[in-house]
């Protein structure tokens, strides 16, 4: 089986009611993340130095807040401009078209998906314990969070940060790569340039959380968005061969290496 989604699948979400249902399924599905991503958030915030007791009901709301701002103008773009150059979500598209045969076919490269998100979660996990011994300002001293609230982050991050910044940030690059060039349709080099783009803000999106564990030295900055780049670059990669459901769920299985399986194990 070929590993690329079929466009015509994504084109269909472009406008209608099916651009309607999936915008409205991938906003719920980003007020969800931001729900589940609060026990992970306090349980970092509860170990910085000098924090008071985490105001539960006011983290809930900074994290819905945050998350719709981020997201609305993302899924909105996303899906009305993906749906003109071909990038999507193709098993929700084919799901809410009632094409169960394009649902069966988005849903074969999710496996596929998994292991190599996972395969990159094992790599990076070994950088993660190599790079404090080579830079010690790497070095966070706080224990990682529970296993339970890793995987709801993992969850999460899966689905708000692949709709961030592939579904919308990376296809918007892609859309005016095609505008500047007068090409129909995204060439590969119009993807390469915009996942690489999209990879390096995906990195850059990180440096809020690393600043409260560490000092942003230059060593971190690098570090932190050169990490990230290259996890968002596979990400990329995968929305757009095989879609975001493949990019989200790679997202995930990377995470839940590192934020899951790493702390259970104790290599947290």
């Amino acid at each position: 089986m070929s590993d690329a989604i079929d466009s015509g699948t994504t084109r269909r979400c472009g406008s209608g009611s099916v651009g309607r249902e999936t915008f409205g399924v991938l906003m719920a599905a980003s007020l969800v993340a931001a729900v589940i991503s609060v026990p992970y958030v306090t349980e970092l915030l509860e170990q910085r130095s000098g924090a008071r007791e985490v105001l539960l009901g006011v983290l809930l709301f900074s994290q819905l807040f945050t998350y719709v701002v981020f997201s609305v103008p993302a899924v909105a773009l996303g899906v009305w401009l993906g749906g003109k150059v071909g990038l999507g979500a193709p098993l929700l598209c084919a799901w809410r078209a009632g094409d169960s045969d394009g649902v069966r076919r988005a849903r074969a490269l999710l496996p596929g998906a998994a292991a190599i998100g996972a395969i990159l979660g094992v790599v990076m996990l070994g950088a993660s314990l190599v790079g404090p011994r080579l830079f010690p300002e790497l070095h966070a001293p706080i224990t990682p969070p529970s296993p339970w609230a890793g995987f709801l982050g993992s969850v999460s991050a899966g689905i708000s940060e692949e709709i961030w910044m592939r579904l919308g940030l990376m296809t918007v690059l892609a859309w005016l790569g095609t505008r500047l060039l007068g090409t129909p349709q995204p060439t590969a080099t119009i993807i390469w340039v915009a996942n690489a783009a999209a990879a390096l803000a995906f990195g850059a999106l990180h440096l809020p959380l690393a600043s409260a564990l560490v000092p942003l030295t230059g060593v971190v900055v690098a570090w932190v968005i050169a990490a990230n780049a290259l996890a968002g670059l596979v990400f990329g990669w995968l929305y757009w061969r095989r879609g975001l459901e493949a990019a989200m769920m790679a997202h995930f299985t990377t995470d839940v290496v590192l934020h899951t399986i790493a702390p259970a194990i104790g290599m947290g």
